[in-house]
């Protein structure tokens, strides 16, 4: 019964932003808002107790996030696309510490360490870039998502 009100509040929140688009005049991903309004709802009743299913939440936290990648993507020069995986997996890593609350302080302190390095080898590999051995590297990074 949850699957199916939360697919039925996303088609009611889609119909109604559809329609609000019309009337307002701006442009706004119709379902990107349907689905951000609806997890928040949930992440909210799931803070106060009222709603348990965290998979279900997860999934629709995990779309969002999937499409703020593809936005930022998108709008950034191309030279900053060498931050794909850990800006990905900086993105999941505060989305799972909203969800969990970060219970294990052990894993939350792992989890920041890795992405602290993992940043600091990025930006090290983009001040280098210019280097001809390490723009080979670089160009491979950055057109790793090009042949889809």
């Amino acid at each position: 019964m949850v699957l199916f009100s939360v697919l039925l509040g996303i088609t009611a929140l889609f119909f109604l932003f559809l329609i609000l688009k019309t009337v307002i005049k701006k442009e706004f991903c119709v379902l990107c808002v349907a689905v951000v309004i609806s997890w928040l709802g949930l992440f909210a009743l799931y803070f106060y107790g009222k709603f348990n299913d965290l998979l279900v939440l997860g999934i629709l936290i995990g779309e969002s996030v999937l499409g703020l990648f593809y936005v930022v993507e998108k709008n950034v020069r191309k030279e900053f696309t060498l931050f794909r995986l850990p800006f990905l997996l900086s993105l999941i890593f505060f989305v799972y510490s909203a969800i969990t609350f970060m219970k294990s302080s052990n894993e939350f302190l792992k989890s920041v360490l890795f992405l602290t390095g993992l940043w600091g080898v990025f930006l090290l590999v983009y001040f280098y870039r210019a280097n001809k051995s390490m723009s080979v590297f670089v160009n491979k990074i950055v057109e790793c998502c090009k042949k889809w």
